[in-house]
């Protein structure tokens, strides 16, 4: 049986515990219970604050160094000679843009192919390229020489009001195409072969071979 000193605590137990809820739901209601946040460890193995800021020092992944954000290593002192087109290293190597070298055997615009260049003005042609003009007459020259192993800038102006696809009929340069529309300029980078001989090359239209658009590419 509970003595008087007993039940006249009972209420101070009680409201110390509403007192304590009342607590509880104050902190939780205002914020103030902190909570812990992601944290990734520092180089000193110490934990930083937030998973999202690079630790000092870091690299992003694709980041090659502090002036050259995700530009590959093979490529930083390619020059690209014409607007579109593949690098060119130092070296005379025609690059992909992640900086291996380009494959002339593959389907063109492939990722590992020599890539067209955007639409340009004939005039915008280095001096050094090889200029083509396609007509439903043919192609204009006919035939060019090339020295092997090369890297030549080969340039190709639709000259009339219909679309042209330069192509070469050899596959080990199926990579190396042109597609164009009527009126336009586009050229393209490439390694010439290391085999010396006569390479054919044509437009791929329907037609357009059979009615004379083809030429030879001679590698001396």
């Amino acid at each position: 049986m509970a003595t008087n000193s007993e039940k006249g605590n009972l209420p101070i137990w009680i409201i110390a515990g509403v007192l304590i809820g009342i607590a509880v739901i104050y902190i939780a209601v205002s914020g103030k219970i902190p909570v812990p946040s992601i944290s990734s460890p520092s180089s000193d193995g110490s934990q930083s604050g937030n998973e999202n800021v690079l630790p000092t020092g870091g690299t992003v992944v694709g980041e090659t160094d502090g002036d050259r954000n995700a530009v590959p290593l093979g490529i930083q002192n390619a020059e690209v000679l014409v607007p579109g087109a593949s690098p060119v290293s130092e070296e005379g190597v025609v690059l992909t843009t992640e900086g291996a070298e380009a494959r002339n055997d593959v389907q063109p615009g492939a990722p590992e192919a020599p890539q067209q260049s955007a639409p340009i003005t004939a005039e915008e042609l280095p001096k050094t390229s090889i200029k083509l003009l396609s007509t439903k007459e043919g192609f204009s020259p006919s035939s060019f020489t090339a020295k092997r192993g090369d890297v030549i800038i080969l340039g190709v102006t639709s000259a009339d009001e219909q679309t042209h696809v330069f192509k070469f009929k050899d596959g080990g340069l199926s990579a190396v195409a042109l597609g164009l529309s009527p009126g336009e300029t586009r050229a393209i980078t490439f390694n010439v072969p290391e085999t010396k001989g006569e390479y054919k090359f044509f437009c791929d239209v329907p037609g357009h071979e059979a009615r004379g658009e083809s030429g030879t590419m001679i590698i001396e």
